[in-house]
């Protein structure tokens, strides 16, 4: 990783970026880049024809914040370090959105209270902000039952992340519209 984003991680982390490089065999790139999520997105590859991992970092705009960073180096550790399993589905899979949401919850559920171990103010503004928009987004419950099964999953997860990884923050409101 080159040291301008090196030096915004704790010195934990830091030796996390180390023992992962290490172990891909490459250094972990990070990079701007408009393919990034609204916040970042981190891309992890499997072992090339060369035994090579690589493990790329993309954010948005001028510069990574550190909370986006650090969230970032918590995945990689977490996949790559401790080989923590993911849930997959075949892409046509008519369970594919549900184990996807259900494995960034599992996720996170880990990520977010590690990540605020390091960075807690920025995390705590950053995930207030994304569950309140991921709230307005869930679609009203319809009589068409895959749309309110899907909405109260939806519900379910993030009312999960409140309760179990953002539970000091005061999210009343988001009760409210969660129902």
């Amino acid at each position: 990783m080159d040291q301008r984003f090196l030096s915004l991680l704790p010195e934990v982390l830091q030796k996390v970026v180390a023992d992962a490089e290490n172990l891909a065999g490459s250094p972990v790139v990070v990079r701007s880049g408009d393919a990034a999520s609204e916040f970042d997105d981190i891309e992890l590859r499997p072992r090339d024809e060369a035994g090579i991992a690589h493990a790329v970092i993309t954010y948005r705009g001028d510069s990574i914040t550190r909370c986006a960073l650090v969230h970032e180096v918590l995945h990689i550790k977490r996949y790559w370090l401790e080989n923590v399993p993911v849930l997959r589905f075949p892409v046509t899979s008519r369970f594919g959105f549900e184990a996807r949401l259900i494995e960034e919850l599992l996720e996170h559920l880990v990520i977010v209270p590690e990540e605020r171990k390091f960075v807690s103010t920025e995390s705590d503004a950053h995930w207030s902000a994304v569950l309140d928009q991921k709230i307005r987004e869930i679609s009203p419950l319809s009589a068409n039952r895959s749309d309110a099964e899907r909405a109260a999953l939806q519900r379910n997860v993030y009312r999960a992340m409140f309760d179990i990884a953002l539970l000091h923050l005061d999210n009343r409101l988001l009760y409210e519209r969660l129902g």
